[in-house]
């Protein structure tokens, strides 16, 4: 999931996702709460990742995302809207 979120933002959705599995937080209230757009978008994006997770392998997981940027892609469109280093 780190190929898809920017640096800058990598250490405010862990610590939401931490929150989060620790139980400190609820989804609603994360979501609702003083995160920037972009941030409550990752920390969506970790959580469907991690229930992808519990329901399929990595490896499946990985081929699902890898076919959805493919996908976005063939449409003419980025699946990022920033650069991956």
């Amino acid at each position: 999931m780190a190929r898809f979120a920017p640096t800058e933002h990598e250490f405010t959705v862990t610590t939401a996702a931490r929150r989060l599995a620790r139980g400190e937080v609820t989804m609603r209230a994360l979501i609702g709460g003083s995160l920037e757009v972009r941030d409550r978008i990752h920390t969506v994006a970790v959580y469907i990742l991690a229930l992808l997770l519990v329901s399929f392998s990595r490896k499946r997981v990985q081929q699902m995302l890898d076919k959805a940027a493919d996908m976005t892609e063939a449409v003419g469109r980025h699946p990022r809207p920033y650069c991956v280093v």
